[in-house]
């Protein structure tokens, strides 16, 4: 069975009718395949194969590749926690740090390990933040700029900022106070 000139392509959903095996898309794949769907969609329909139009994919691959954040990230600063969800009590006490330093969830960008990696290396080039900070062990290339916790490392304009895990800050008084060291001089509060 197949479709005229006159009908539209098939969809995704369309196209997986005729497999027979189970198919398995790659994380970042996906984005790329829904994004090329909604772009499809908004373009118009060619009347006949002379008139194509051959648009380049990288145009469009910017938008693709966007970090998902929470927050209005008003003072381009970057928050970071590891895994891919951050349960309420985390984040009501990730809160509290930041309000201490005077932060509102409106001047941060807030996110997680699994969201960098969907958007890839461009994700965080693309909101260029002035602050980073990472909390708990992350998989990404910035890792290799840690050196110590809680030490500011400052690098390719950006300062950076490593601490351990809002688990284990939440739990320890010791690692508060650290925390709490390094976000004075991040934020040169003197109190």
């Amino acid at each position: 069975m197949t479709r005229s000139a006159n009908q539209e392509p098939m969809t995704l959903h369309e196209r997986a009718l005729f497999l027979r095996e189970e198919l398995f898309v790659i994380a970042g794949e996906q984005e790329k395949l829904l994004f090329a769907e909604r772009v499809k969609k908004r373009m118009p329909t060619p009347t006949n194969e002379q008139s194509q139009v051959n648009e380049p994919v990288e145009d469009y691959e910017e938008e693709a590749y966007r970090l998902s954040y929470e927050g209005a990230f008003k003072k381009k600063i970057l928050v970071v926690f590891s895994g891919t969800a951050l349960e309420a009590e985390l984040k009501n006490f990730l809160f509290k740090i930041l309000g201490a330093v005077e932060c509102t969830p409106q001047d941060i960008a807030l996110t997680s390990e699994h969201a960098i990696h969907v958007a890839g290396s461009a994700g965080i080039q693309s909101l260029d933040p002035e602050k980073i900070i990472l909390f708990g062990k992350i998989n990404l290339p910035i890792q290799l700029s840690r050196k110590n916790l809680y030490e500011i490392i400052y690098e390719e304009g950006k300062d950076l900022l490593f601490a351990d895990s809002l688990e284990e800050l939440n739990e320890n008084t010791d690692l508060k106070r650290k925390l709490w060291t390094s976000l004075q001089t991040l934020f040169t509060i003197k109190k």
